[in-house]
């Protein structure tokens, strides 16, 4: 759901299993990448870093291409949007947010990457 290629072309996809992923929160931690807002997340305190709103084409509402419901149509009309916060790097310190997560979602950590994601 949110991880630092949460909104770029990927070009090298690693598949990580569940044995590679540790469960670190529940209910309440930080982040540092780019994440989908939604009422699932309530968001606590920007520590570092200034986070800006930016919207995208949902992917999670893209069945299939149809002329009447066209993605680029919807993202000019506003529809069917995302929106994102996203971390401006205004200094060279790291960006971070606490944000508080509902009960279906769950944030796991790999490697030094927090992931925010589904249960």
């Amino acid at each position: 759901m949110g991880s630092k290629e949460s909104i770029v072309n990927v070009t090298n996809v690693i598949e990580v299993g569940e044995d590679d992923l540790e469960l670190i929160s529940e209910s309440r931690g930080s982040v540092n990448y780019s994440f989908p807002f939604s009422e699932n997340i309530r968001l606590l305190k920007e520590l570092t870093a200034k986070w800006v709103f930016e919207v995208y084409i949902d992917p999670f509402k893209i069945e299939a291409y149809n002329e009447s419901d066209n993605p680029v149509t919807n993202y000019i009309a506003g529809k069917k949007l995302l929106p994102y916060l996203v971390p401006l790097r205004v200094t060279s310190s790291d960006p971070e947010y606490v944000i508080e997560i509902s009960k279906n979602l769950a944030m796991y950590r790999y490697k030094d990457e927090v992931i925010l994601g589904w249960r």
